[in-house]
């Protein structure tokens, strides 16, 4: 990409927080709120080539859409 220039990213994931049932079959209460944390890698490919970012995240999940 040339100077001063932008393009539009989008940065999508998923993970599984917690399963209905846990290594006992016993149902497993669902906590307030989950820390993900990792690393996560932006590819920009261009004409110019492929670079990749690594990016650390460090996130505090504690409003959920169900």
């Amino acid at each position: 990409m040339q100077a001063k220039s932008w393009a539009q990213i989008k940065i999508t994931g998923e993970r599984i927080l917690e399963n209905a049932y846990g290594a006992n079959q016993e149902p497993v209460v669902l906590k307030e709120s989950y820390k993900i944390a990792g690393r996560a890698t932006v590819r920009i490919v261009t004409t110019e080539g492929t670079f990749d970012f690594p990016v650390d995240l460090d996130v505090k999940v504690d409003e959920f859409p169900f």
